[in-house]
């Protein structure tokens, strides 16, 4: 057993705690973890290594335990997203309830992804309330923060952080206007 400082982030901790299971034998194929040890990266990392890293994303306060109740609130961890072409470019496929985008562009001034739904389809689904999507009069939108994906070499895929690699995917229709 290693203590480390309390200082110490979860993210940092990973690599090791997946190194050592390796070394003894004990690789799993599927790791469950809590928000402080998932984020883009951590997915990405645990993928190349040949394990699917599940739990709440980073950036959200829930322990696994709140992450599997059926009632909570949903994060960028929810969405169907995958990274495609040489520069990993992010793309959100589906919302939880598998609605497709309208559109995604990179905020200049931010550097967010901001990823585009309709409005009406949001304002009637029945998981809006729990959606982190924001719904506006012309465009809903969900913005997706530099910790939810990027450093991730392979994808995010479907929300209870389901990890799966695919540059094969036709390219959503939006972007093939």
């Amino acid at each position: 057993m290693e203590v480390t400082p309390a200082t110490t982030s979860d993210v940092k901790e990973l690599p090791g705690i997946q190194e050592r299971l390796e070394e003894v034998g004990m690789k799993p194929e599927e790791q469950y973890a809590d928000a402080g040890f998932v984020n883009g990266q951590t997915i990405g990392d645990s993928h190349d290594r040949g394990i699917l890293l599940e739990g709440p994303s980073a950036g959200r306060s829930q322990s696994f335990e709140k992450f599997q109740a059926e009632d909570r609130p949903l994060d960028t961890a929810d969405f169907e997203i995958t990274r495609e072409g040489d520069v990993q470019e992010v793309i959100v496929r589906a919302c939880p309830e598998k609605h497709i985008p309208t559109g995604q562009s990179l905020s200049e001034s931010t550097g967010k992804m901001l990823v585009h739904f309709d409005p009406a389809i949001c304002s009637a689904c029945r998981v809006n309330t729990r959606c982190p999507v924001k719904i506006g009069k012309r465009v809903a939108t969900l913005t997706l923060d530099d910790a939810s994906y990027r450093g991730a070499p392979g994808i995010i895929s479907t929300w209870r952080i389901r990890t799966t690699v695919s540059s094969v995917r036709p390219a959503p229709a939006w972007r093939q206007r």
